[in-house]
């Protein structure tokens, strides 16, 4: 059975296991933090969020002076700097009050905590336009700030973008709260792809209010003439948006997201996402997508209580935080800071975590010492074909802990491959994964017009993978 190891990679991802570097308990979330149980013994850990600054107002283009203030609730102190430096708690300027920003300038900002404890540090930039000399048209007002569209093309075609009437090239700004309307205009020998980003969809115009930065996508299509009208729908694995809602085909239904913080739980990227089309719209409803089993998550309904998501979207709590710990949770300080953030008042309890001896929950990524990834699911573990099919998943090796003994006897499963809904190129054919089948797109009008985009394939051996019928 061919797994993948990571070899060098396990020098730089795991290298810091072992240094004696100080645990972040359960990401000091405010207040008490419970793991999940009523026992008042051994459940609770003091804390705060490790967080960076936030500033106010928000970074972005504006016509005058702006008072930012920064503030990081729980933190001691704050330090930061304006000569594009990175601060740490020793270095750098101290906040005690508001700054002044009088021209253009980066503010980076980083959060201090008890215990040597520090945030990641965050950047804001400020771009002041004093000789207001944007364009302001299409109304609105914005009380003095600026909002861009920044415009990215793809595709082997040509063409431009407008915005209100006049040419966007790569980026153009408006006041806060301008009502903009994009227009994609393809020239000779190509056709107008779709959009992706802050816009989506197949229609040539795209409306938007600037209430923020927005980033935009559009492509070209070099000799292609789309429009075509798709009857089927989407194969299973993909995911699809209509308006502002994503759901994901599986199953031959259609299954909606209902939060952000659960979609990004399995790892899925909203630039992965295709239009609905009318025969996606009459399949058969499905289960609401909740969060993905495995997944680490502070419960928000009273943010202070831990959990595993297991199977059937259960929560496991953890009877102690010793068992935490030992589990491997708290040693990955990036895996604990970086945790979930989701309701889950309405997820069923499930069985307490309450050994560390015994192989991880459903859904844990474990690391055995010959430097190969397990994933502990149904009682089994199995392997990842690749590097590849491990991140077409959206994992990330700060959510791996090493495996124990109870994990390494459990019976190795079936190796894990590409996940559905991937886009793969060979090198000559472009293909979707759906249903563990390799299904070709006839050509790039046959992917481009249900809205795929090229860039969102993985390069792969799909040698070992059955051939679906053909996407024309």
């Amino acid at each position: 059975m061919k797994i993948f190891r990571i070899k060098l990679l396990l020098a730089t991802a795991f290298l810091f296991l072992g240094m004696g570097i100080k645990a972040v308990l359960a990401d000091e979330v405010t207040g008490n933090l419970s793991t999940g149980l009523n026992s008042t013994v051994g459940t609770t850990v003091n804390g705060v969020v490790i967080s960076p600054p936030t500033a106010n107002p928000a970074a972005g283009t504006y016509k005058g002076t702006q008072t930012v203030t920064l503030t990081a609730d729980g933190s001691t102190s704050i330090y930061y700097t304006t000569d594009n430096s990175a601060p740490t708690c020793s270095a750098g300027l101290p906040y005690n009050g508001a700054i002044s920003v009088t021209a253009s300038v980066t503010i980076q900002a980083i959060s201090c905590y008890p215990g040597s404890v520090s945030s990641t540090v965050a950047s804001y930039g400020y771009t002041i336009n004093s000789s207001q000399s944007l364009a302001t048209s299409g109304g609105g007002g914005g009380g003095g700030a600026y909002y861009s569209v920044i415009i990215a093309k793809s595709g082997d075609g040509t063409g431009n973008v407008t915005a209100n009437g006049s040419l966007c090239s790569g980026s153009c700004a408006f006041i806060a709260g301008t009502s903009v309307t994009l227009t994609a205009a393809s020239e000779s020998g190509s056709s107008f792809g779709g959009w992706t980003g802050d816009c989506t969809g197949s229609t040539k115009t795209c409306a938007l209010v600037l209430n923020g930065n927005k980033n935009v996508e559009t492509s070209f299509i070099k000799g292609q003439v789309l429009g075509e009208s798709i009857s089927t729908a989407h194969p299973n694995g993909t995911l699809v948006i209509d308006g502002k809602t994503v759901s994901l085909i599986a199953g031959g239904q259609i299954h909606g997201f209902r939060d952000p913080q659960e979609f990004a739980s399995y790892g899925y990227k909203f630039s992965q996402t295709v239009p609905i089309n009318e025969a996606d719209k009459l399949l058969p409803a499905g289960d609401i997508m909740k969060a993905m089993t495995g997944t680490l998550a502070l419960d928000t309904s009273d943010n202070r209580t831990i959990y595993m998501v297991g199977q059937q979207y259960s929560k496991r709590g953890f009877v102690s935080m010793q068992v935490f710990a030992d589990l491997g949770y708290t040693k990955v300080s990036s895996l604990v800071r970086g945790m979930f953030k989701i309701n889950l008042s309405d997820y069923p309890a499930g069985d307490p975590v309450a050994s560390s001896t015994a192989a991880h929950p459903e859904g844990a990524l474990v690391l055995d010492g010959t430097g190969t990834v397990w994933w502990v699911l149904d009682g089994q573990r199995s392997g990842f074909e690749s590097l590849t099919v491990f991140n077409t998943y959206g994992f990330t090796f700060d959510r791996v802990v090493p495996a124990n003994s109870a994990d390494m006897a459990l019976p190795v499963g079936p190796t894990v491959k590409l996940r559905d809904g991937t886009l793969v190129s060979d090198g000559v054919i472009t293909y979707i994964i759906s249903d563990g089948q390799k299904l070709p797109f006839a050509d790039s009008a046959a992917m481009v017009s249900r809205g795929y985009d090229v860039k969102n394939a993985v390069s792969a051996d799909l040698a070992g993978y059955t051939a679906g019928p053909n996407l024309n």
